[in-house]
C-alpha cells in the first residue's frame, strides 16, 4: 500500500489500485473467518531490530545490521524475524 502511494500514480489509477487491495484484503478475511483459520494481520518492521529493538543501519545491498547486537539480514527478510519471534 505504501508503494502505490509513494509512486504517485495519477488519481483515478491509484484509486482503482488501493480500492483492488482492499477488495482483496476483505475477501482474504471473509475467507478466513469462514474457515475458522486463525489469522492476524499485524506489521512487521524492517528498520528495527528483532532481537534488541534498536535501530538497524542499511549497507549496500539492502542489508541491515544492528550496530548493537551484530543481527544482519536482508531488508525483505527482516519482517520474518518479527514473525517467528
Amino acid at each position: 500500500m505504501r508503494e502505490l502511494l509513494t509512486r504517485r500514480y495519477g488519481g483515478r489509477v491509484g484509486k482503482l489500485l488501493l480500492s483492488g487491495l482492499k477488495r482483496f484484503v476483505k475477501l482474504l478475511v471473509t475467507q478466513l473467518q469462514w474457515y475458522g483459520a486463525p489469522y492476524e494481520f499485524r506489521r512487521l518492521y524492517s528498520r528495527k531490530c528483532p532481537r534488541c529493538g534498536h535501530k538497524l543501519t542499511q549497507q549496500r545491498g539492502r542489508v541491515m545490521v544492528c550496530e548493537n547486537c551484530g543481527f544482519k539480514a536482508p531488508r525483505d527478510k527482516v519482517p520474518i524475524h518479527w514473525a517467528m519471534k
